[in-house]
């Protein structure tokens, strides 16, 4: 891709900016300023803004500046703390070019992205913590949103961030970071510990098709490019639930508000619409494992006499690791897969009290494929290489919650139901390469 370029450059010469930097001013906050912000507006590009160990309340916007934003004291003193703000910690959206830099900050309770990175734009994150964060924007990244720029990340930890939607049309993406529109990020040596993607749609409407989907519980990336070295993802898990029931107006059948799908990929990284991930020596699930979970259930309730729902639904857990699916492709070398797991489930709950006459089809189709790796790119080459990885232990589980006896019909008083819990199910082990994507192994 063609973002790989002069980024890889850039990282190497993070702290080249040549003569100029003789000259730089060095603003100190809050001696001499008392916000980052205001040191920000006042700062060329080329200075260094030193900020003094505290809480800080607000955050800051780099405006175009290549800059150096750093904490005397490292991020376990220095803290950007939204708790009353909410919104952005951080924003580099204004073309900022290579060399722009943030060091030694904990950036907390963002409510939108901590941190935002523009088409163009360009920004170095260094020994930094990006910690308790939630955000329900349809974008992903509670942690770290890039759209066409180009990120580094070193030393850094990812705790406890979370994307999580309800009730809309748009994927669940990236708990930590999300990567769009031709995106360059670099990991390494980073720590990514509770980052989860989760969708939820409970939408009854007639005529109502709703397939809630997460993809990516750490690091999502769309048509982008994602570099991963030395990191360890931890407790990382996508979670897609659909909840079905009877339509809103329409008492007797759920016929159409019944359709649906919920789909997971990528407890940990997930990639599509052909974007590229090399991964070199991470560890996935070192102390609590990585999961890609989907579940289907749905509110009991009683079908009118002579009525007829056709309703069938499929669940997709895939890549408890990693995904790969819209042409991406996935390059893997020394890592660990073996604490992974892939979970489809049936929920306890499905079920009709079916009235006199009434018919009901409704299978159930289970997919939990590639504990560590799933890529699917049909009509298109994964290339999916894995060299010295370990997948020992990974589980692709499906699992049943309905009661012995109780399929996805209780039996009708006369005229009884058609139905079946599970019509068909695939199990797949370690990597899964579905058919039509070639690969390497």
């Amino acid at each position: 891709m063609s973002k790989i370029r002069p980024f890889l450059a850039a990282v190497v010469t993070v702290h080249a900016f040549g003569l100029s930097q003789a000259l730089a001013a060095t603003l100190q906050v809050p001696s001499q300023f008392p916000t980052i912000q205001s040191a920000v507006n006042a700062a060329v590009s080329g200075d260094e803004i030193v900020v003094a160990p505290g809480v800080y309340a607000s955050g800051f916007d780099y405006s175009g500046k290549r800059l150096t934003v750093r904490s005397s004291g490292g991020a376990a003193t220095t803290i950007i703390d939204l708790s009353a703000a909410g919104g952005t910690a951080v924003l580099a959206i204004q073309a900022e070019q290579a060399g722009t830099r943030l060091e030694g900050f904990t950036l907390r309770a963002a409510t939108d992205a901590a941190v935002r990175i523009g088409s163009n734009a360009s920004l170095d994150v260094v020994a930094c913590r990006i910690q308790d964060c939630t955000t329900s924007r349809t974008g992903g990244g509670a942690a770290i949103a890039v759209v066409g720029g180009d990120l580094s990340a070193v030393q850094c930890e990812f705790r406890n961030l979370t994307v999580s939607l309800t009730d809309v049309s748009a994927a669940a993406v990236g708990g930590a970071v999300s990567l769009s529109a031709d995106a360059t990020a670099l990991f390494s040596l980073c720590t990514f510990e509770t980052c989860t993607a989760r969708a939820e749609d409970s939408r009854r409407q007639l005529n109502g098709f709703y397939y809630p989907s997460a993809r990516g519980g750490a690091i999502s990336a769309s048509a982008s490019v994602l570099l991963a070295e030395r990191c360890t993802f931890s407790g990382c898990r996508v979670e897609a639930r659909r909840i079905l029931g009877p339509a809103t107006g329409n008492s007797n059948s759920d016929c159409y508000a019944g359709w649906g799908s919920a789909i997971g990929e990528g407890g940990a990284i997930g990639l599509e619409s052909s974007a590229f991930a090399s991964i070199d020596t991470c560890t996935f699930g070192a102390t609590v494992g990585c999961r890609a979970d989907a579940r289907i259930e749905r509110q009991r309730y009683t079908l009118g006499s002579s009525s007829s729902a056709n309703t069938p639904r499929e669940v997709y857990a895939r890549g408890g690791a990693v995904s790969a699916v819209g042409g991406s492709r996935v390059e893997s070398r020394a890592s660990d897969y073996r604490n992974c797991t892939t979970l489809a489930t049936v929920g306890n709950g499905l079920g009709y009290a079916c009235g006199s006459g009434s018919t009901v089809y409704s299978p159930v189709f289970l997919f939990s494929e590639g504990a560590g790796i799933y890529a699917e790119s049909p009509g298109a080459p994964v290339l999916l290489s894995s060299t010295l990885d370990l997948f020992e232990g990974g589980r692709c589980l499906m699992v049943t919650e309905l009661p012995p006896g109780v399929q996805c019909c209780e039996p009708c008083a006369s005229n009884g139901c058609l139905t079946t819990a599970i019509t068909s199910s695939v199990k797949a082990g370690a990597i899964r390469v579905r058919p039509g994507s070639a690969s390497t192994q």
